[in-house]
């Protein structure tokens, strides 16, 4: 089967061919074949209507493509064995039949040599598989598929295919992180560093000794909550930059060592002033200020705030009682007199002095970074209101959907789809593939 081109314009093989005058006048004639044969029954479904039309349109045509593409393989190197194979477009699914061919001293299948296999995909059907996947519960992301392309995947092949471009992007981002940093002629004055994290509900499946279920092990899945955790940096030079975002489910030691290599490939250098700001975890400034010395801390003043308002709870203070005692104690904080304010609450004896002793413990822990004046007046950010944001964006969103467990291995590949998202590098993601 031959089927004559039309002639485009050339053009990269990521890029939309521009059109030529064959190419639109071809357009304009079908446009007006399906117009004449196809006649919806009203204005509100004519778009669904003509859509459906088209798809067909699509799908044989592919098929088309797809056939003449192994014919052009099986001309002179092809035997007699023949089989039909099926493969999924995102037009649908079509039926090649394919021969066995030589290559070199070996025979193969036609379909081999172009990459295709029986029950494959095509890039373009494994991209929409992960844009729900990455986004929804896979039994969701099934159905979602469905209406958008009238055809069904099974949950088990978008779980599949989301996990495994899953890890390329991990693998991708590692690789990216890993790799020196392109020299900056302009290396930026400050860089922001921001971290927070929550708990995800993993499981796995152990075998119960002893004790069978016809004739099989009976097994129970072991839960365990795992610390995953979303970092953020961002140059606070412009104010229109974008922030990079990494995500892993690890330590603190390996989330600091990313959010440093993330930064490199910013613009940080010697040269560059280091602020976190902190939501009152423990360990994450530590690793932080073990890689960039004269990192500046800033607590954020709404965890303060809450801490303060929960202390005067237990205090029996409420209302306006409670916004009386907790204010002016913040004023003199953001003023930087935090050891006047620590210094009120050693002296406290009454209701809820145990809640009292921890906020001046917490107070004292942090006292080097809770100099809001100062903050302000040189433009860094007293809040973590972005690292927030993206947190439940990026890992809750997805990850602690109602009664979700995850495997352990599997809960990098979809942070990593996620932030590869986030990052602006999803179209790159899938050049790459194709």
């Amino acid at each position: 089967m031959q089927i004559q081109s039309l002639p485009l314009a050339p053009c990269a093989d990521n890029a939309r061919p521009a059109a030529s005058e064959a190419y639109e006048r071809f357009l304009e004639e079908a446009s007006v074949a399906l117009f004449s044969h196809v006649v919806p029954r009203s204005v509100a479904v004519a778009d669904g209507v003509f859509r459906d039309a088209s798809r067909e349109i699509c799908r044989r045509a592919t098929e088309r493509y797809f056939q003449a593409r192994l014919n052009d393989v099986h001309r002179d190197r092809s035997t007699s064995c023949r089989r039909k194979i099926v493969f999924w477009t995102i037009a649908g699914l079509i039926t090649l039949v394919t021969r066995t061919v030589r290559v070199g001293t070996r025979r193969v299948e036609a379909s081999r040599v172009l990459g295709l296999r029986d029950r494959g995909r095509t890039v373009a059907v494994e991209r929409a598989m992960c844009d729900f996947g990455v986004e929804e519960s896979f039994a969701r992301a099934t159905e979602r598929f469905a209406e958008h392309y009238g055809f069904r995947m099974s949950t088990w092949s978008v779980r599949k295919v989301t996990l495994e471009h899953g890890r390329r992007a991990q693998a991708c981002a590692e690789a990216k992180l890993s790799a020196a940093p392109s020299p900056s002629e302009t290396p930026c004055k400050t860089m922001l560093f921001e971290q927070d994290g929550t708990s995800v509900r993993t499981g796995k499946y152990s075998v119960i000794r002893g004790r069978t279920c016809k004739n099989r092990r009976r097994k129970r899945r072991e839960i365990e909550w795992r610390s995953a955790k979303t970092g953020l940096v961002c140059p606070l030079d412009a104010a229109t930059a974008k922030p990079t975002y990494v995500a892993k489910l690890t330590s603190d030691e390996e989330m600091a060592k990313l959010l440093e290599r993330a930064a490199l490939h910013r613009g940080f250098g010697p040269s560059t002033d280091g602020v976190a700001v902190l939501d009152g975890g423990i360990g994450l400034h530590e690793r932080l200020e073990e890689r960039i010395p004269g990192l500046t801390c800033i607590l954020d003043r709404c965890h303060l705030s809450s801490n303060f308002y929960e202390t005067a709870d237990a205090m029996g203070l409420s209302g306006e009682h409670a916004a009386r005692w907790v204010e002016p104690r913040l004023a003199l904080i953001d003023r930087g007199n935090v050891d006047a304010v620590i210094a009120r609450l050693d002296g406290y004896r009454g209701t809820g002095k145990k809640r009292v002793k921890r906020l001046r413990g917490y107070l004292h822990r942090f006292r080097f970074a809770v100099s809001y004046n100062e903050a302000k007046a040189a433009g860094y950010p007293i809040g973590s209101g972005a690292i927030e944001s993206a947190h439940k964006f990026i890992n809750q969103k997805r990850l602690k959907l109602s009664g979700a467990t995850w495997a352990e291995e599997n809960v990098n590949p979809i942070l990593s789809l996620r932030t590869t998202r986030e990052n602006g590098h999803w179209n790159e993601l899938w050049v790459c593939a194709a």
